[in-house]
């Protein structure tokens, strides 16, 4: 029987492997129970042997409890099993819940550390199935020998279609839930497995999941602590910049890399019960363009109007997609963007596979469109406060302020380029007597109608500003002084058969006098340029006051 000085050779042993104490006291525990195991046990090795087997046992102790990568300590476990079974071949057989299947693994020799698909293990497959679903559903140990007087004819069939002698399948048990199948198999002349060799195989796989659940524990901090960095750097990245296609992008950056193998990701703002399509990014960096606009009754609209997340693990049977393309696929999640109660947006992320995102996934992602709403609201700010900063607040053009950035940077531009840009001058002829004889807010009026009048009839690329008053600027990029002159001519006759009506019966005829300068020939510098326009415009206005057409 097994001697208690070959219970000391043990602990001797680890002291020497140098782990800590709390390790120490975890495998005493484990020696206690195999010594109290044994003790019910008959051997017909002799003490030696049970020494040399319990030594193996240590070392696949700690050999597992050094491995992170499930799926490798889950197979190394099996290798060992196998061994002290004394059997010829082993494999782990992972249950996917997903796909309601079993995914077998293998490795080249007992203790291979390489995990690959085993394709003979899979045509097996049809044959253990009955034996891989009895030991995981039932989490008991099944075994058949052949040859066995009290083997089922099922267990008899199943061991001469594989073509072994024997198979034992232990269930790998995590957190009390049963995670996969080890199955051993083997090719000699069918012998009955010990109870001393099946207690050690047992116990192996028994502390494999005990390691399996700390490994899954400490991989899942790990995660937590990736997450946090990531959602950190998140904060940092969204807050340096209050320009919102930017805080957009940098928002779904940090949705792909939190979410594993997700495919795209987009965000659409929320304002007046209608979505507008503002960023879109894809794992493989394409970015921009939009994937699909949101249906009327889909997942987005139906996001932004409830302001609650939506998870749909299968496109294909959601009633949210009963319309939608038959290629559409996969699972997503809408994410509403809230400030408050008001949704100001709502981001999805899409992935290939149907039940992809985990309930840490949907957290780490609520926590990211926190940051993300508080970043798109201070954007929008900014941006209103520009827009107030730059726009004229009567006739909505750009005021004084933007004109003069704008000028600064078409000089930059033309003279990098050698390119001509002109600038033309504009005031209204008669606005005075409007203000005189009809009061200030049809004057109003009249500038109002009069800027949106003179902004459908320019270029695209032109650029129509409030001076001051009732004088207006116009930029005209690459264009010479003879082209400015000839733009400037067209809009002062749009303008002049232009009838301002802003009360019945009620109309006014308005003209306009202009002043054109281009760059470089009348001047340098936004100022010189300034003046050149300015000096041809009131040399303009005093003409049409004369009633001459002299040029400007």
């Amino acid at each position: 029987m097994l001697k208690q000085d070959h219970l000391h050779r043990l602990l001797d042993r680890l002291h020497e492997s140098g782990i800590s104490e709390r390790e120490l006291q975890e495998l005493i525990r484990l020696r206690d129970q195999t010594a109290q195991a044994l003790e019910k046990v008959e051997f017909d090795q002799d003490d030696q042997q049970i020494t040399d087997d319990l030594l193996t046992l240590v070392d696949a102790v700690l050999s597992l409890s050094n491995l992170g990568d499930t799926k490798k300590l889950a197979l190394l476990a099996a290798g060992y099993a196998a061994f002290f079974l004394g059997a010829d071949d082993h494999s782990y057989w992972e249950w996917m819940p997903s796909a309601e299947r079993f995914v077998s693994l293998t490795s080249s020799g007992i203790f291979g550390s390489e995990l690959e698909p085993n394709e003979q293990d899979h045509a097996k497959f049809a044959s253990v199935q009955p034996i891989l679903e009895s030991a995981f559903r039932h989490e008991k140990v099944v075994q058949a020998l052949r040859g066995d007087i009290d083997l089922s004819d099922e267990l008899e069939s199943i061991l001469q279609d594989v073509g072994v002698t024997a198979i034992i399948a232990l269930p790998l048990v995590v957190d009390n839930i049963p995670t996969g199948v080890v199955l051993i198999s083997d090719f000699q002349k069918a012998h009955s497995f010990q109870e001393y060799q099946m207690f050690l195989a047992q116990l192996l796989i028994s502390n494999a999941g005990v390691v399996i659940s700390r490994a899954q524990m400490y991989q899942a901090a790990e995660r937590r602590a990736d997450e946090l960095e990531l959602l950190r750097q998140a904060s940092l990245t969204l807050t340096a910049s209050l320009d919102l296609q930017v805080v957009l992008d940098t928002i779904l950056k940090y949705a792909l890399h939190l979410i594993h193998r997700a495919q795209d990701a987009h965000i659409f703002l929320y304002d007046k019960d209608q979505l507008s399509f503002k960023s879109a990014l894809w794992s493989n960096g394409r970015k921009g363009k939009v994937w699909a606009n949101p249906r009327k009754y889909g997942l987005t609209y139906n996001v932004a109007r409830q302001g609650e997340l939506i998870k749909v693990d299968n496109m294909r049977g959601h009633e949210l997609y009963a319309d939608a393309p038959k290629e559409w696929m996969g699972s997503i999640v809408g994410l509403p963007l809230k400030i408050g109660d008001r949704v100001v947006g709502v981001m999805t992320v899409a992935h290939p596979d149907e039940n992809a995102f985990s309930e840490d996934e949907i957290r780490i992602l609520q926590l990211l469109g926190d940051q993300a709403s508080i970043a798109i609201e201070n954007a929008r700010l900014h941006d209103e406060v520009n827009r107030h900063a730059y726009t004229d607040a009567l006739t909505s053009l750009p005021n004084r302020r933007a004109l003069n950035e704008r000028m600064q940077s078409e000089l930059h531009r033309s003279r990098r380029y050698g390119r001509k840009f002109s600038l033309v001058m504009l005031d209204l002829d008669g606005f005075k007597v409007v203000n005189d004889n009809y009061g200030h807010p049809h004057g109003d009026e009249v500038l109002r109608k009069i800027a949106r009048h003179m902004s459908s009839a320019i270029r695209e690329v032109d650029y129509l500003a409030r001076y001051g008053g009732d004088e207006f600027a116009l930029l005209l990029p690459e264009t010479d002084v003879d082209t400015a002159y000839q733009m400037a001519m067209r809009l002062q006759k749009e303008v002049a058969a232009f009838k301002v009506e802003f009360e019945k019966n009620i109309g006014i005829d308005m003209g306009i006098s202009f002043g054109c300068a281009t760059f470089p020939d009348h001047g340098n510098q936004v100022e010189k340029l300034y003046c050149v326009a300015d000096k041809k415009l009131y040399s303009d206005k005093d003409v049409r006051n004369n009633g001459d057409s002299k040029t400007a």
